[in-house]
């Protein structure tokens, strides 16, 4: 029991569910799919290919956790809870069934799978280290967490590329993005003090900020396009989001504002981003196939 308990710590399902749903449904939208096995499994594979690079990423941290009294314990390798072999298995098997599962899916979803557990172990294996090289960091964690798992979702229901794609694409892109850079903002006195040359290191903090707000203003740009334009979803998904996405926050951003410190005020708006997400591609793709089914 105990080392089940820590490869399911190791697999951190909670820190990226939610944010999966959201993609994978987005680009099951933009193919016009609706809610079958072939979401489920899409949905399935996308989890474990996202699992094992946040699991590799562990692995190869931990490291550098034992030595931080902050991260030792939260780290199931580091604490001792499994050992690095075991680690290691475990984010292999998690990898494999993932890559398995796109297979029935088509050619696209298989490679597109691949490439993002390929991704997963470039951007954390040491001699390498993807998350280490300014500007490459950035990319290939927007590319690994959202862009893959919207185009597996999407070509898990269509052949080719049509105009519906794009703006989901450019949008959850630029969310992933901004949510990397926020992190790179919030942590810069403590990477800096640390040697870490990422791309806020290397651009500086105002530069970085702005780069930042640019890239939310580009989700948000596109993310209304897709909606109000393409008409991606109905009126009803986008107020559904909305509400849920109010009742998440407001309590976090009005403590944020009332102190003054703005960075409160945006932390909880990206933690219940993925949570208001879920719910809102929850209600879009199974009340239409519920309400006809308990009839």
């Amino acid at each position: 029991m105990k080392e089940l308990n820590g490869i399911w710590r190791l697999l951190r399902f909670k820190d990226y569910a939610g944010a999966v749903v959201f993609t994978t449904c987005i680009g099951v939208a933009a193919a016009g799919g609706k809610f079958g096995w072939q979401l489920i499994l899409v949905l399935l594979a996308n989890w474990l290919a996202v699992g094992f690079a946040f699991m590799y990423n562990d692995i190869e941290d931990a490291p550098d956790d034992a030595k931080d009294p902050k991260k030792v314990h939260r780290n199931p390798v580091s604490a001792g809870i499994i050992s690095h072999q075991q680690a290691m298995l475990a984010s292999l098997a998690v990898a494999a069934l993932g890559v398995l599962l796109y297979l029935p899916l088509g050619i696209m979803p298989t490679i597109l799978g691949a490439i993002c557990v390929v991704l997963g172990f470039l951007y954390s294996y040491r001699p390498w280290r993807l998350k280490g090289i300014a500007v490459i960091d950035v990319i290939s964690h927007s590319v690994m967490l959202s862009s893959l798992q919207v185009m597996c979702g999407y070509f898990t229901f269509a052949q080719n590329l049509n105009a519906a794609y794009l703006a989901p694409l450019i949008s959850m892109t630029a969310a992933s993005m901004y949510g990397q850079m926020f992190n790179q903002v919030r942590d810069y006195q403590t990477d800096r003090d640390a040697g870490l040359r990422n791309t806020s290191g290397l651009v500086g903090e105002s530069r970085a900020q702005m780069i930042m707000q640019s890239l939310l203003g580009i989700a948000i740009i596109a993310g209304l396009y897709a909606l109000f334009i393409q008409q991606l979803a109905p009126w009803w998904v986008f107020i559904v989001g909305l509400a849920m996405l109010l009742l998440l926050v407001i309590p976090g951003v009005i403590q944020g504002i009332r102190k003054g410190n703005l960075q409160e005020a945006h932390t909880p708006v990206i933690a219940a981003l993925p949570h208001a997400g879920t719910i809102m591609m929850a209600a879009w793709f199974l009340l239409p196939w519920l309400i006809p089914a308990l009839r």
